[in-house]
């Protein structure tokens, strides 16, 4: 058995992150490694959600609005002539056998096959606005003639019917932000849900979550901008989730950290360019700074390069390692250059270069390399995480720093040893082939403000009231990271992934507050333990353990397949015996073609066959089933 959390409104979203946060050696991302490579799925969710925050969206002008979204969306024709008709997830819908048999001469297979041929299979859509359909079909001047009353009276009938497929709709799933007068009476509603499914014909584990091929793909993105530029009236937004949507922002934002990074790199030459340097024509050490730059580009690629080679992944989480690896070269390259300013000036300048470097070295060597090989170590611990995308990170980082430390005690150190000696020999900064004659440095080149700041700090300091002054701060802010400390709280959201003002991150936001959960949702698969026909009392018994588990709502294990097969096998054997005493074979199989082919037909996509299901024919055996739950 395997255990993924799945709810239909964020199942692409779900699949992606799975592959971010992939588990090594955990029984989790094994299930979900045999789920994916046993039974793919079949299916993408390509969904919108319609959101006023001032608006009431149960009103004909909005269902109007809404309507006509569909019509753009079921007429979408890609440049590869994908329309939604060949795109679309089909299900034939048949009629429920309970009310169909009561009818004389009308049975299955018969009856039932004989429709479900002529329907040949309809598109996979759900949404409030098949309260309106008809026959399957819907009619624009139905939806057209729409009065608020009309919408009201709909939504707060009985029994809620859809007309494109006959089943049952649920009000609360595909309607959010709900209001009642004090009978109970719906009386308006914030959002609205429109669920399209999609067909899936490939699978890309590995990749980047985008499971589906390049017409589903293109589909898709035809889908996302049809929905972004749609225009209601009023305050009215719609937000697009598609099967790629997360790929797609996600990965535009890893593109855009590039752009960051480039003005990055830019702002800390610069800076780096000041405080190696002096502010003059000839200590000014603007090409060091760029050796020194290089030096840590030098290493960044080569620990990618020997990552990579070894088959370590590289994920988005790997974007922040250059900046990171920028500031631990940085922090070397000062080491090494203020050891050699700090050697000159005690020796005054009467050693020869080659000492001076010998000695800057046998300073900031030691030191370079002690924090050098502290940072290689944390990040080498680091990389037992059984999480691999940060065991990945890790590694990558701890290559890193071995890397820039060798780059800078080899290469940016040799180019410090040639632009000292242009600089002793009086050579500009820029144009080294310009030697000056009679050159003096400007006195303010040479002063040094951090160094005034931290003399002056470091007298003051000894003084007895600036200790308790000091004492005082530093127990403050011991005292506030403690409390903050202590109510630390663990989340994760799905939206945290996502740049803010994003169509993807607008709809997450708006379905957790208009359709929230009481928990996340979940499915057991059970697969490959033999003859169903002989295992469903045990498949109920593990829905009940599940529902008295502690954690998990009451209802968890108490709906689905198994929960209304079992029903329909009672209400056709006249008693309720079932699952406690088994169906002999050719009755199993019988039974469970005529209710996957009528009131069951939602379940199709739950169930997977050793062989293919037909409607004129017994169900073949069943490889699969699955139980949902849902945590408090």
């Amino acid at each position: 058995m395997a255990a993924e959390g799945i709810r239909i409104s964020g199942k692409a979203v779900e699949l992606a992150v799975l592959h971010l946060q992939r588990f090594q050696n955990v029984l989790l991302q094994e299930n979900s490694d045999w789920l994916l490579r046993e039974f793919p799925p079949s299916t993408r969710i390509s969904s919108v959600l319609i959101v006023s925050e001032e608006d009431n969206l149960l009103t004909g002008r909005s269902l109007k609005d809404a309507f006509a979204l569909r019509k753009v969306l079921v007429n979408l024709r890609t440049s590869s002539d994908i329309t939604w008709e060949n795109a679309c997830a089909r299900l034939a819908y048949g009629r429920d056998p309970e009310s169909s048999r009561k009818v004389p001469g009308k049975s299955f297979p018969q009856d039932v096959c004989s429709v479900l041929d002529v329907s040949n299979a309809s598109c996979v859509e759900m949404h409030l606005l098949e309260l309106w359909a008809s026959e399957g079909s819907f009619s624009d001047e139905k939806v057209e003639t729409l009065t608020d009353e009309d919408v009201l009276d709909a939504v707060n009938a009985e029994k809620l019917v859809s007309g494109l497929t006959g089943l049952p709709l649920t009000l609360n799933s595909l309607v959010g932000g709900i209001e009642r007068d004090s009978n109970g009476k719906v009386v308006s509603a914030k959002a609205l849900l429109m669920v399209f499914m999609t067909k899936n014909r490939l699978l890309d584990v590995k990749g980047s979550g985008n499971i589906a091929d390049e017409d589903i793909l293109e589909f898709e993105m035809a889908f996302i901008d049809a929905v972004n530029t749609f225009s209601f009236e009023g305050k009215v937004k719609a937000y697009p989730n598609t099967g790629r949507s997360f790929g797609d922002i996600y990965g535009g934002a890893i593109r855009g950290d590039l752009s960051l990074l480039v003005i990055g790199y830019v702002i800390v030459i610069s800076y780096v360019m000041v405080i190696v340097g002096r502010c003059n024509t000839v200590e000014q050490r603007m090409l060091l700074s760029i050796c020194g730059i290089l030096a840590v580009i030098m290493g960044i690629g080569s620990a990618y390069g020997v990552c990579s080679a070894l088959g370590f992944e590289y994920t988005g989480m790997h974007s922040i390692l250059p900046f990171m690896l920028l500031g631990i070269g940085i922090d070397d390259m000062f080491v090494i250059v203020r050891s050699f300013d700090t050697t000159r000036k005690m020796d005054g300048g009467n050693t020869g270069i080659t000492d001076r470097f010998g000695l800057a070295m046998k300073q900031a060597g030691v030191a370079i390399t002690i924090t050098s090989f502290t940072d290689f170590l944390a990040f080498g611990i680091s990389a037992t995480s059984p999480l691999p995308v940060l065991a990945s990170f890790c590694f990558y980082a701890a290559f890193g720093v071995v890397f820039v430390f060798l780059f800078m005690v080899t290469f940016f150190f040799g180019c410090f040893v040639y632009d000292q000696r242009r600089a002793e020999d009086m050579r500009d900064a820029i144009f080294c082939c310009w030697k000056k004659s009679n050159w003096q440095p400007n006195t303010c080149s040479h002063a040094s403000f951090l160094e005034s700041f931290f003399s002056l700090y470091g007298r003051a300091i000894t003084n007895k009231n600036v200790k308790i002054l000091f004492i005082l701060i530093s127990t403050a802010m011991l005292g506030s990271g403690l409390y903050g400390l202590f109510n630390l709280q663990a989340d994760f959201k799905m939206s945290w992934f996502l740049d803010e003002g994003t169509y993807l991150r607008s709809y997450l936001d708006a379905s957790e507050k208009y359709f929230p959960s009481s928990g996340i949702a979940g499915k057991v698969y059970i697969a490959d333990v033999g003859d169903f026909r002989e295992k469903m009392d045990e498949v109920e018994s593990l829905g009940n353990a599940l529902s008295s588990m502690k954690g998990l709502s009451e209802t968890s294990g108490k709906k689905g397949f198994h929960v209304d097969f079992a029903r329909f096998v009672n209400v056709r054997e006249g008693n309720e015996n079932y699952p406690g005493e088994a169906l002999d074979a050719d009755k199993f199989h019988e039974y469970l073609a005529e209710f996957l082919f009528t009131s069951g037909q939602l379940y199709h996509a739950e169930l997977r066959f050793k062989e293919n299901l037909t409607c004129k024919a017994e169900a073949p055996p069943l490889r699969m089933l699955t139980i949902s739950y849902q945590h408090q």
